[in-house]
């Protein structure tokens, strides 16, 4: 996750809880509904890490490379596959750090990663580390689909390249 991006989670957390403080001693009932959310909130949060890093002790071991394997390099850009393993790997650092992704791992189910995410902050950064295009992306066919690392592979190498060969 990049720095300008916690910090405006950080500012926009901090400003969130100055309004629920202030309504908290305003309106003291307002104190045990809050705590309740703050503490489920937390919870959800807990337990995403924790599967996240048994999943991750499930897989010790394997890396890039036994991702890599599980698509023909040959017929697949490589620098494709590098990217997409290693800004998924970025994202879930903050809750796993080397996290062992799998090309059929689900993005939601099994990594917790929010489609608006995928689409607003990683497509980006893969489509820049890759020198592919974000436009046009209704004519690929991948659009709409993408539901695993091996689909967002799949999705930019379909995508136009922008860097000249």
């Amino acid at each position: 996750m990049s720095f300008g991006r916690r910090l405006i989670g950080w500012t926009f957390l901090a400003t969130i809880l100055a309004v629920v403080g202030f309504a908290c001693i305003t309106v003291p009932p307002m104190l045990a509904f809050v705590g309740v959310i703050v503490a489920l909130g937390m919870e959800m949060q807990r337990r995403q890490r924790k599967q996240l890093k048994d999943l991750a002790d499930s897989r010790r071991g394997e890396s890039l490379c036994s991702f890599a394997r599980g698509f023909d390099f040959r017929n697949t850009d490589t620098w494709v596959i590098r990217a997409v393993y290693e800004e998924l790997q970025e994202y879930l650092d903050s809750d796993c750090a080397d996290f062992p992704i799998r090309p059929d791992d689900r993005l939601e189910v099994d990594l917790g990663i929010d489609g608006d995410d995928l689409d607003l902050d990683l497509a980006k950064q893969i489509a820049q580390r890759t020198g592919r295009s974000l436009t046009r992306t209704k004519g690929n066919a991948y659009y709409g689909k993408v539901k695993t690392p091996r689909d967002l592979v799949r999705f930019f190498v379909g995508q136009e390249e922008t860097w000249p060969k």
